[in-house]
């Protein structure tokens, strides 16, 4: 499977939100068990340039990124 991202106009101009009693994290990243090798040629996933809103106040758990062990992302902005 290859790896994707996520790029959005902006950090006020995208906004992923998560909605009320979800209790879930906005991203889940990582299968926890595949581990990327040297000579590996698919790209990192990578989230950059976007906002997200927990909506914490809706929440009674979760995390706005969730990133498993073994994962590789790039985060930016």
């Amino acid at each position: 499977m290859k790896d994707v991202g996520l790029r959005g106009c902006g950090p006020f101009a995208t906004v992923l939100t998560l909605a009320s009693s979800k209790n879930v994290p906005v991203l889940y990243t990582g299968d926890g068990t595949t581990v990327p090798t040297a000579g590996d040629t698919n790209s990192p996933p990578f989230v950059e340039n976007l906002g997200i809103d927990g909506n914490s106040a809706g929440q009674t758990a979760g995390h706005g990124i969730h990133v498993r062990s073994g994962a590789y992302i790039t985060i930016r902005h």
